[in-house]
């Protein structure tokens, strides 16, 4: 099966969307994993 073009179209405002989804997902992770990484902190602090 060849195909001999592809036509594939994002329009600024699917970009905007996919941008605001990866940005919101990088801020959003530290918060629901806010007591996992604070325990592993005082985990290094203690060894110290």
């Amino acid at each position: 099966m060849y195909l001999e073009s592809l036509y594939a179209y994002l329009d600024p405002g699917a970009g905007s969307l996919i941008i605001q989804g990866l940005i919101a997902a990088a801020i959003t992770v530290p918060f629901l994993l806010r007591s996992k990484i604070t325990e592993a902190l005082r985990r290094i602090r203690r060894r110290d």
